[in-house]
């Protein structure tokens, strides 16, 4: 082997070792976030209840979180997810820590939030009018970003 093909082979070494550092790192880095991740993404059943209504009158389906699970910073991507779970979910709105309101399906105007109370954990809604089709199990999440669900609720609405 001539002294250029060693000289070769040694760059290719020194590359495939430094390929090998960086993916370790970001491997670690991966590692490091996935478990701190989970500290926070708890995915923690806070409440299962039974709520009764009669048909076409109104109701409030309760939604309270600890302040201490939305964290210090007011500024954080937390939202709650309302959704309605009979055959299949079907997201009903969002409502973030900063009092923005997404709706998905409105319930032609019957849903009623209260965004102004989500900085204190009270992410609840008023379903006005209670159809049939209504009655079944509703769950809110409550999400740090997007993949991370950090604890839920359950009503079941009879």
């Amino acid at each position: 082997m001539s002294h250029f093909q060693k000289l070769q082979l040694n760059d290719r070494m020194m590359v495939l070792h430094f390929s090998t550092m960086c993916f370790s790192v970001w491997m670690l880095w991966r590692c490091l976030k996935f478990v701190k991740g989970g500290e926070l993404c708890q995915n923690q059943c806070i409440d299962k209840s039974n709520i009764s209504a009669e048909l076409q009158s109104d109701v409030l389906l309760p939604c309270n979180f600890n302040p201490t699970l939305l964290g210090s910073d007011k500024t954080a991507d937390i939202a709650v997810v309302w959704s309605q779970r009979n055959t299949t979910t079907h997201n009903l709105l969002e409502i973030t820590l900063q009092g923005e309101v997404k709706f998905w399906d409105y319930k032609g105007g019957r849903i009623k939030s209260f965004p102004k109370l989500s900085e204190s954990g009270n992410f609840s809604i008023l379903l006005q009018k209670v159809q049939p089709y209504e009655l079944g199990l509703y769950s809110c999440e409550l999400f740090n970003g997007t993949n991370c669900r950090i604890a839920y609720q359950e009503l079941q609405l009879g």
